[in-house]
């Protein structure tokens, strides 16, 4: 049986950080969990974690403090 009518669809949100050539990019699961993963140019550094919505909202925040901003994407729609 289907979580969601075929009508309705959750999207997930995603935070893309980048100050010079490193990265953070925080994806929200339909939990309301994120999953987490950074790194420099295009080589993650950290292996991906999940964390609670209170900490990636912390550590977003905290980036942008040292200078991230986010990064406007293309979008293929």
């Amino acid at each position: 049986m289907p979580l969601m009518a075929k009508n309705q669809t959750k999207t997930m949100k995603t935070v893309h950080l980048k100050k010079q050539d490193d990265f953070a990019i925080f994806i929200e699961n339909h939990g309301g969990s994120w999953f987490e993963i950074s790194g420099q140019g295009k080589v993650a550094l950290t292996p991906g974690r999940y964390v609670e919505r209170r900490e990636a909202e912390r550590e977003i925040e905290r980036l942008r403090s040292m200078g991230f901003r986010r990064q406007q994407l293309a979008s293929n729609s």
